[in-house]
């Protein structure tokens, strides 16, 4: 009975603390598991379905994690948006540009004649022609004396110090060639008389070295494949306007009879009027093209003619500015978009561009 008493005593004593034991640990264990949850729900949680991303996406600040949240994929444009700089197009090399356009530049050069000797003259009528059929530059002047240094100014807008008619001298400066070459445009020296492209020799028969002033470049007489390809026989040209191959650029010299160097001006202007009607008529001309003519020197002074042969020009045109062969050399440089040689660079040279059609 005494043994059953105490195990009745220790079972009232053990159910008198069972409702205090649960009072204070079960609402203590209930807050231990919510604040684990929510932990983990902080440490697990992921923002809601991603929004479209607008013209300026804005980054939304990062949530608190235990571990650095790994950054979100940038959306991948659906069209390609220009940059603050965007760069430059390239563009294709000019064929003509501002201030006057050509698709070809004709430069035909007769010799040792002064203006008054052409113009009005009897001995030339079909010059005379031209000239009231097409526009004249009548304050035109050659620069220098003999005949080698005009032409040199004419190809490469300086004399470069020569003063006679040497044929063994060279020089070794940036030309017409180069810059016409260097943009992607295409040239041609035709010479009447020359027996083979590239002819090193003086003289052949009416042909001069000395008016042919591309030989004269080091960079073109000591390339035997670019000298062969592009200095070569007047007798060529007829047959690149029948193919349609005839360059950008065009420098033209008679022999030396025909460019009335050594015969007279009636006999000059009788074989201009049987050779120029076909380049005339022809498609690159019509096409807008523009042909000069001009006159290496004068003797009494070096005011000579030029004339300028372009369809589109009004007829009877004169232009009274001062030019030079700087300024033809200027004037074929505006019109492909080249820099400018030498003289030509000059502030006060004027440039022949300035009369072509736009």
């Amino acid at each position: 009975m005494v043994l059953l008493g105490v195990v009745l005593l220790v079972l009232l004593v053990a159910l008198s603390f069972h409702p205090l034991s649960e009072a204070l640990e079960i609402p203590f264990h209930h807050q231990e598991h919510h604040d684990g949850d929510e932990a983990e729900e902080k440490e697990t949680k992921h923002p809601e379905a991603t929004p479209e991303p607008s013209a300026t996406p804005q980054p939304s600040p990062p949530l608190p994690s235990a571990t650095p949240p790994v950054p979100a994929t940038p959306p991948v444009p659906a069209t390609l948006r220009p940059s603050a700089t965007p760069q430059p197009t390239p563009s294709k090399p000019p064929t003509a540009t501002a201030p006057g356009k050509a698709s070809h530049v004709l430069v035909l050069v007769l010799e040792n004649h002064s203006f008054d000797q052409i113009i009005g003259s009897s001995e030339a009528p079909y010059l005379n022609d031209l000239a009231q059929r097409y526009g004249l530059a009548t304050n035109y002047q050659a620069v220098s004396h003999p005949s080698l240094p005009n032409y040199l100014a004419l190809t490469g807008g300086s004399t470069f110090g020569i003063n006679s008619d040497c044929t063994s001298c060279s020089v070794n400066a940036p030309n017409l060639a180069d810059q016409l070459e260097a943009k992607g445009f295409t040239w041609k020296a035709y010479l009447e008389g020359m027996p083979s492209p590239c002819y090193p020799g003086a003289t052949s028969a009416s042909y001069a070295k000395k008016h042919n002033p591309f030989l004269y470049y080091d960079d073109i007489s000591g390339n035997q494949a670019r000298c062969g390809r592009s200095i070569v026989p007047l007798t060529t040209l007829s047959g690149d306007l029948a193919g349609g191959t005839l360059p950008n650029f065009s420098f033209i010299v008679p022999d030396q009879c025909h460019d009335m160097h050594s015969c007279s001006v009636a006999e000059g202007a009788s074989w201009l009027a049987s050779f120029l009607p076909g380049l005339l008529t022809s498609q690159p001309l019509h096409a807008g093209g523009v042909l000069f003519i001009t006159f290496d020197e004068g003797t009494s002074d070096n005011h000579v003619a030029t004339l300028v042969i372009d369809p589109r020009i009004r007829a009877a045109s004169r232009f009274t500015a001062p030019y030079d062969h700087y300024s033809l050399v200027r004037t074929i440089e505006d019109v492909f978009g080249l820099g400018y040689l030498q003289h030509a660079s000059d502030p006060q040279k004027t440039s022949l561009a300035d009369v072509l059609p736009h």
